[in-house]
């Protein structure tokens, strides 16, 4: 089965950055097994492998730039975060948000959040002015 990958700026006039086919898709396996629990969520990340694009015959991190993982740093830190929240317009448009984070309880289970924001995806050293 192929799975593609539209990378785009998100909004429907801004330019696409090309068609990208996925080679693998891979998430942990207590993602998988337990889902929206305490153990689930520790592990509630997934990673794309892809081909070059279609158009660009690049890859994505040099078509749309990229970021490192931090794991271990300190509860508060300044973030922004972006993301197609499903509840915001059917998941069609992406929106941003940014601030300084805290502890957050969502029932049992405690997460970093930015006060007043409910969706997820970590992008640290981010420029707001590159989005896609």
């Amino acid at each position: 089965m192929a799975y593609q990958c539209r990378v785009h700026a998100g909004v429907r006039q801004w330019p696409r950055y090309g068609i990208y086919q996925a080679v693998a898709l891979r998430t942990f396996d207590d993602w998988i097994k337990y889902g929206g629990s305490g153990r689930g969520f520790n592990s509630d990340v997934a990673f794309i492998t892809t081909h070059n694009g279609s158009t660009s015959k690049a890859a994505v991190v040099n078509a749309v730039g990229g970021h490192g993982f931090e794991w271990g740093g300190n509860i508060g830190f300044d973030a922004s975060i972006f993301g197609y929240p499903a509840n915001l317009n059917r998941g069609q448009i992406m929106w941003a948000c940014w601030g300084r984070s805290s502890d957050g309880w969502i029932g049992a289970h405690k997460f970093n959040r930015i006060a007043g924001y409910g969706f997820g995806g970590w992008c640290i050293w981010w420029p707001l002015a590159r989005q896609i």
